[in-house]
C-alpha cells in the first residue's frame, strides 16, 4: 500500500488530482479510508484494545 506523503512530508494526493493522474490518486483515498477505519476500530473501547 502506497504511502500518502512523500519522503519530503509533502502530500501527493493534492498533487495526483492536479495532475489527474487517478490511478495514483484512487490509491491514496483507499489508503486514507483504511488508515481512518483501522484508527476508528483502535478507538473503540475492547478488551483486545486494552491489554
Amino acid at each position: 500500500m502506497k504511502n500518502c506523503l512523500d519522503n519530503g512530508g509533502h502530500y501527493k494526493l493534492p498533487q495526483y488530482i492536479k495532475e489527474e493522474n487517478k490511478e495514483e490518486a484512487l490509491a491514496s483515498v483507499h489508503a486514507l479510508k483504511f488508515l481512518i477505519d483501522h484508527i476508528s476500530e483502535l478507538e473503540k473501547v475492547t478488551i483486545q484494545n486494552i491489554l
